[in-house]
């Protein structure tokens, strides 16, 4: 398995995944993604660890509410 690090937008939440499969990576339409031109990836939440700042996770829904979005907290 090949692993992968990565970050939040703030810097302040840190994460690795492991994956022998293609990741997938989706445009967002949302306000701030489309124009800073972000791209969102998707993997199975098995494979994927917080390594730093957990305790800053929250969570948000928008439209149906169906789905739920992960984001770091505001602080300040």
């Amino acid at each position: 398995m090949k692993e992968y690090s990565g970050g939040c937008h703030c810097g302040d939440i840190k994460f690795k995944f492991y994956t022998n499969e293609p990741v997938e990576i989706w445009k967002c339409n949302c306000s701030i993604c489309k124009i800073l031109d972000y791209e969102h990836l998707f993997i199975k939440h098995d494979d994927f660890k917080i390594i730093k700042g957990s305790e800053l996770i929250t969570d948000y829904s928008f439209g149906t509410e169906q789905a739920k979005h992960f984001f770091a907290k505001s602080v300040e």
